[in-house]
C-alpha cells in the first residue's frame, strides 16, 4: 500500500484499508490470551491482556505510519514491524515445531514483549503531548482573552476621554461598568451628580435603555419613589418581549438577563413606589418558564415587600 503512487482518498478510505490487519491483530491477541498461549509473561493474566493491548497499540500506529512517504529508511523499517510481531505470534502457536522450541519462545517473548513496551510508551507519550498541548493551548487562549481585555480597556479608557462634559446620560452610563477602575469610579461619581438624573433616567426607562435598567438595578443606592410609573410601564413591555420564554426548554439560562428588572424594582418599591400590578403578572409568567423557580420565588416575596416609612 505505501509503495503505490496515491495512497488511500480521505479518512474513511483510510480507516477502511487499516480497518480488517488491525482487526486480525486484534483477535489473534485476545485468542493468544484467553486461551493461556501468552503464558510465557508473568503475572497473570491481567498483565497478559495489559501486553497484548501494547502490542496492539504498536502494530495500528505502525499501520498509520506506513502511509508517510517522506522517509523510506524509517518507512521501511516500520513495514517490518507488523511482520515481526506476527512472527512472534507464529513462534507461540508453532513452538513445538521449531527444532529448538525454548529459542522460539525467547523470540517470540523478546518481538511481543518489546512491542508491547513499545505500544505503551507510544501511548503514554501521546497522552503527555496532549496534555502538554492542552495546556499551551489554554495559555495561549488566555493570553489572548488578556490581550483583548487589555486593548477593550484601553478603548474605553481613550473613548472615555473624549467623552463631552456634559454627556448624553445614555452615553455616560455605559462607562459605569468600565474596565477600567479609574474611568468606572469617575463615571459613576458623574451620574450621581448629573442634573435631573432622575427625569432623565424615566426617558430613557421608557426607551428600554438596557444601560439604565442596570444602573439603577446594581449602582442606583436609592431611587426614588417617582420612577415607579417608567419601570412599570418597562416591565410591561419585557413582558411582552419575554412571552416566548415558557414555551424555552432552556429558559433558566435567562435568569441573570431578567434579574435587574426586579432588583430595580425591590429598590423603587422599598421608596414606595408601586409596582404590585406588573410584579404579579411576571410572577405568573415566571412559573410557567423551567428552571426560573428561584426567579419566581424572588418576584414572590416582592409581591410582600411594604415601603420604608
Amino acid at each position: 500500500m505505501a509503495k503505490q503512487p496515491s495512497g488511500p482518498e480521505g479518512p474513511i478510505g483510510v480507516w477502511f484499508i487499516l480497518l480488517f490487519p488491525c482487526l486480525f491483530a486484534a483477535i489473534l491477541a485476545f485468542v493468544l490470551v484467553t486461551k493461556g498461549s501468552l503464558n510465557v509473561f508473568p503475572a497473570g493474566r491481567l498483565i497478559q491482556f495489559v501486553f497484548a493491548v501494547g502490542i496492539l497499540i504498536t502494530f495500528c500506529t505502525v499501520m498509520f505510519w506506513t502511509l508517510d512517504r517522506h522517509n523510506s529508511v524509517i518507512q521501511g523499517v516500520l513495514i517490518a514491524v507488523p511482520y515481526l510481531i506476527l512472527a512472534g505470534f507464529a513462534a507461540i502457536f508453532h513452538q513445538s515445531d521449531f527444532p529448538n522450541p525454548r529459542l522460539a519462545l525467547w523470540v517470540a517473548v523478546i518481538l511481543l514483549g518489546g512491542t508491547a513496551l513499545a505500544g505503551w510508551g507510544l501511548a503514554g507519550k501521546a497522552i503527555f503531548l496532549t496534555l502538554k498541548n492542552g495546556l499551551e493551548q489554554s495559555a495561549l487562549q488566555e493570553h489572548k482573552e488578556k490581550e483583548q481585555e487589555e486593548q477593550f480597556e484601553q478603548n474605553e479608557v481613550a473613548e472615555y476621554a473624549k467623552l463631552e462634559n456634559p454627556a448624553p446620560l445614555k452615553d455616560l452610563l455605559r462607562f459605569t461598568w468600565s474596565r477600567n477602575d479609574q474611568v468606572r469610579r469617575q463615571a459613576r461619581v458623574r451620574a450621581s451628580r448629573y442634573p435631573e438624573l432622575d427625569d432623565n433616567l424615566i426617558e430613557l426607562l421608557d426607551q428600554d435603555n438596557e444601560e439604565a435598567i442596570s444602573y439603577i438595578a446594581t449602582v442606583y443606592e436609592n431611587p426614588p419613589a417617582n420612577l415607579a410609573s417608567a419601570w412599570g410601564r418597562m416591565l410591561g413591555r419585557k413582558l411582552k418581549a419575554w412571552d416566548t420564554l415558557q414555551y424555552d426548554i432552556n429558559a433558566g439560562t435567562w435568569e441573570q438577563n431578567l434579574k435587574p428588572y426586579f432588583v430595580g424594582a425591590q429598590k423603587i418599591q422599598l421608596a414606595g413606589g408601586y409596582l404590585r400590578r406588573e410584579l404579579l403578572l411576571w410572577h405568573e409568567h415566571l412559573l410557567k418558564c423551567k428552571g426560573l423557580g428561584n426567579l419566581a420565588a424572588f418576584v414572590k416575596n416582592l409581591l410582600k415587600t411594604k415601603p420604608i416609612s
